[in-house]
């Protein structure tokens, strides 16, 4: 299922509960959210994390970049060596839709950072009014989200070639797929074809055949009389050794311990 960039969209905030400011010690363990209370908003000002969402996509996010969670997002966080500092502001968007937990970057961060620790020092200060300031201060969060990937404007003509790789690698991803191939297809260079995937999907080429490959091996892992090799390079994994390791980093459990919440099919 589709979900909601909630930056190409026009969505109302409505309730906010809570601003924090914190900090996330190096954890030698990743740190798993099986699903989120509300949306959330996260600039971070300091060190690193890689979130990996229970559909697949990864993302990386450093200082100066706004984080979005979705609510009812289940991710996987492993922290950078160091500290990882940040603000976030815990909310909800009016809409019933399903939306895609993402980072963005921002335009111009020295606003954005500057807007995020006012809305922390109002939030926290009680004062009467502070409601409606905090709201005002995440709309402009909001809206420099927005910008911050209206501005890479993509042609008709280039977006067709970039959705055309988008599926072939959604109706081949079970056999030999590269990014200089897939260039090669969209007569593009490859950091031309990269550039352009993330802006129009918000994933590398990469990334998103990982994904489409650990889609089909959930598939595949429903019919009992598939073995977990044959669901593996059936996906387009070179090894079950390789796939078992991309599947728990991106899931959380074992290929074996999720076959086994699966329903069972029959041919």
């Amino acid at each position: 299922m589709s979900k909601t960039d909630v930056a190409r969209s026009e969505l109302y905030i409505g309730a906010i509960y809570s601003v924090i400011e914190s900090t996330n010690r190096s954890h030698p363990k990743p740190l798993f959210t099986n699903g989120r209370h509300s949306d959330a908003f996260i600039y971070i000002i300091e060190g690193g994390c890689t979130y990996t969402m229970d559909d697949g996509y990864r993302f990386s996010v450093g200082a100066g970049d706004v984080l979005y969670l979705a609510k009812h997002a289940v991710y996987r966080m492993d922290v950078d060596e160091g500290d990882y500092h940040f603000i976030f502001c815990d909310f909800d968007f009016i809409c019933d839709e399903p939306r895609k937990s993402t980072v963005y970057t921002p335009k111009n961060t020295t606003d954005v950072a500057l807007w995020f620790r006012r809305l922390y020092r109002t939030y926290t200060s009680h004062a009467l009014g502070t409601h409606a300031e905090c709201l005002s201060l995440l709309y402009r969060i909001y809206a420099a989200v927005a910008r911050s990937v209206g501005s890479a404007y993509v042609g008709h003509s280039s977006r067709e070639r970039v959705e055309a790789v988008r599926e072939h690698i959604d109706r081949n991803c079970g056999g030999e797929l590269s990014v200089r191939a897939l260039a090669e297809m969209a007569d593009m260079s490859e950091v031309h074809l990269r550039k352009l995937f993330h802006s129009v999907f918000g994933i590398s080429p990469l990334a998103y055949i990982t994904s489409a490959r650990l889609e089909r091996a959930k598939q595949l892992m429903q019919y009992p009389f598939l073995s977990l090799e044959e669901c593996a390079t059936q996906s387009g994994f070179s090894s079950l050794a390789y796939f078992s390791r991309v599947f728990r980093e991106a899931v959380g459990m074992t290929p074996s311990a999720y076959r086994r919440t699966l329903p069972k099919k029959e041919v």
